[in-house]
């Protein structure tokens, strides 16, 4: 049997993918941090067991890394204008032991000189010194030998990678020292960001295991915010929720924040550095704010559920989208101040409405997007804290960010899937009740559609029975008149006598349209075809329209053209009932002209026109349709003049569809009007 998969099952499948590799990736940084706090002791330890008060910093093999931090010197340039032959004769101050295992001046406009003292003690000759923050604006590497400069590299975040020693997205220099060999650095940093200076010095082998590791750790970091992007994504795409589209804009602007932190960025662009490249952390981290704002608003609908909140997440986002558009034109050091500022404000604001939309209001949705929001601002603040030299700055507290973010995107997505289950439910829900309420109303709709039907059967058959049962009466009554009038009576007696004849004539008239409207009505209309001469057709018509027309000014004349067959298959009485009736409405509504009747064949040869034309009042474009509806009567003010009660065109309309033709009107309001009549030609002489 095929296997059927929908987007709840594939998502739980992601989702558990994505939290095995969130494990793995939080696991290998405890780990890393363990293992980078251990080999930091054994270091320092060992320094100071062998070295005592020693200002050396003795490369040996019994780490795979040595942090100098305890046996470095800085010095402040806050001139920012001396040079290395100036700087050399300063006093540096002794790095300050405690819980720092780097150096870190928070935002400064100082140049912070750094001094350090190497001696290998190792048969190991090649060394790499490595500065891992690659953010800064300039790094300059001095190395003095016997109190020579022999090698000097400038190198920064400005700086094209080709001037790298090596092309790292970290600061890298290689060493090459013999055994028992001293030397001493001088490093130049200048940075509008915030000042960290974490150096380590590596044995190239060790240099290499460990990269790995951190590329690897950081492709499971990318990769999980990617597909996090990319599966919700798919999953906006499908059901068109704004709040997932929200949700793909913050994961991606946080990536960028990530990826230009660490140096990725400009790995990537290498010999293109620009200022817009320098200020893409900040320029990122306010799309954060913006978005990170705009998917709280749409998640949490707080329009609806908190005014306040809505403001206030509202204007928070409105200050990242500003310092975004500032960016462009502010310096970087106060940007990314501002930058760092609303993100901490926006992060405290949305995890305090979320908390409270959870606990106070029992939003269901505002659960696992307050723990997660908890989790991204420990993380960030730590970071943040940390790059503001407020709390220690180690290995710990330079992966919290990242630890936090893979914790939120993760509970995000599930806080996105647990809304999208609940708004599923809801929509069954919804639509269990729509199917409910529909039933009913197809059943009252059934009982009142039974009740009409019924109501116009009882109709029909009033109609039916009544108008049969006048026209029995009105045939005698016209056929007693038709013999008074053979008695050949004068005077007022003869006047009387042909109103009387004319009145019941209509009477007649009318009763046989409301009878035949019956009929049409209830389907008992039968056709009965037979070959039709059209002459006789015409003759018949032309005596009846001659006997209509009392106004001498009124003209009525028919024609047949040549080329024309005189016979066409179909029903005559129904044709003949057509026809007449367009000349009667030609008949009532014109008072001077010609009315003419005539008949050609179709372009396709397949149907034979008839058409009425006269020259009386017209009929306005709007009212064209409207005379083919039952007891439709254009002015009503005219009935007194004409008669009739609105049943001639109706019965025609209904003739023709039963005979499978088809009526059109053309007319000019004032000028005239012209009723065609097109029925299928089956001329079996053809």
């Amino acid at each position: 049997m095929p296997v059927q998969l929908n987007i709840e099952s594939v998502f739980q499948c992601t989702l558990f993918a994505l939290t095995r590799a969130m494990l793995v990736l939080i696991f290998w940084l405890v780990s890393s941090t363990a293992q980078a706090f251990e080999t930091s002791f054994k270091t320092s330890e060992a320094m100071l067991q062998g070295l005592g008060a020693s200002a050396n910093v003795t490369l040996t093999n019994s780490g795979q890394r040595i942090n100098p931090y305890y046996n470095l010197y800085y010095f402040l340039d806050d001139t920012n204008q001396l040079s290395l032959k100036e700087v050399i004769n300063k006093p540096f101050l002794r790095a300050e032991k405690g819980k720092d295992t780097n150096l870190a001046f928070g935002y400064t406009t100082d140049t912070i000189w750094i001094r350090i003292e190497l001696y290998n003690r190792s048969e190991v000759e090649d060394w790499l010194f490595e500065v891992g923050y690659p953010v800064l604006d300039l790094v300059e590497f001095n190395l003095i030998q016997n109190g020579v400069l022999v090698e000097k590299h400038n190198v920064g975040d400005l700086i094209p990678y080709s001037h790298r020693p090596i092309e790292h997205r970290n600061f890298v220099f290689p060493l090459v020292l013999s055994r028992d060999q001293s030397v001493t650095v001088y490093l130049k940093v200048q940075s509008s960001s915030s000042v960290r200076i974490p150096i380590n010095l590596w044995q190239l082998k060790h240099f290499m295991e460990s990269d790995q590791q951190r590329i690897l750790s950081q492709g499971i970091y990318f990769g999980i915010l990617l597909i996090m992007m990319l599966y919700n994504l798919f999953i906006y795409f499908s059901i068109k929720e704004k709040a997932y589209l929200h949700y793909v804009f913050y994961v991606a602007s946080y990536i960028v924040v990530q990826a230009s932190v660490n140096g990725f960025i400009g790995q990537v662009l290498g010999e293109e550095p620009s200022s817009l490249l320098n200020k893409s952390t900040t320029m990122a981290l306010s799309l954060v704010v913006l978005f990170g704002c705009s998917f709280s608003l749409s998640f949490l609908n707080l329009k609806h559920n908190h005014f306040w909140g809505y403001r206030i997440i509202t204007s928070i986002a409105l200050l990242g989208g500003l310092n975004f558009v500032a960016s462009f034109f502010v310096i970087y050091s106060v940007s990314i101040k501002f930058s760092l500022l609303f993100a901490i404000i926006g992060t405290i604001c949305i995890t305090a409405f979320g908390l409270l939309l959870w606990i106070k209001y029992r939003l269901r949705e505002a659960r696992f997007f307050t723990i997660a929001w908890i989790g991204f601002l420990v993380g960030s603040l730590i970071m943040m804290l940390a790059r503001l030299h407020l709390i220690p700055d180690n290995v710990l507290t330079e992966n919290a960010a990242q630890m936090g973010s893979v914790f939120e995107v993760t509970l995000l997505s599930f806080a996105l899937a647990d809304k999208f289950s609940q708004i599923k439910g809801e929509k069954i829900k919804v639509e269990s009740q729509a199917k409910q309420s529909l039933s009913q109303v197809n059943a009252l709709l059934t009982e009142t559609l039974e009740r009409l039907q019924k109501s116009n059967q009882i109709k029909n058959d009033f109609l039916a029975t009544v108008s049969h049962e006048l026209r029995t009466p009105m045939n005698g009554i016209v056929a007693s008149n038709q013999l008074l009038r053979e008695l050949n009576l004068k005077g007022e007696a003869e006047e009387y006598l042909e109103i009387a004849y004319s009145s019941s004539d209509k009477m007649l008239a009318l009763i046989d349209s409301m009878l035949q409207f019956v009929e049409l009505q209830a389907n008992q209309s039968k056709v009965r075809k037979r070959d039709i001469d059209i002459n006789v057709l015409f003759k018949s018509l032309e005596q009846k329209a001659q006997s209509k027309i009392t106004d001498s000014a009124l003209l009525f004349h028919s024609h047949i053209p040549q080329d024309l067959n005189v016979e066409f298959y179909s029903d005559f009485d129904k044709v003949h009932t057509i026809l007449l009736e367009f000349i009667d409405n030609a008949i009532k509504f014109s008072f001077s002209g010609e009315i003419h009747l005539g008949a050609r064949i179709s372009d396709d040869g397949r149907k034979i026109l008839f058409f009425v034309s006269d020259n009386g009042i017209g009929i306005e474009r709007k009212n064209q349709q409207k005379i083919f509806d039952a007891f439709y009567i254009v002015d009503s003010s005219s009935r007194r003049r004409t008669g009739g009660i609105g049943m001639g065109l109706t019965n025609a309309k209904l003739l023709s569809e039963i005979l499978g033709g088809e009526i059109r009107v053309s007319s000019i309001f004032g000028e005239g009007s012209e009723f065609v009549f097109e029925v299928p030609l089956f001329d079996r002489a053809i």
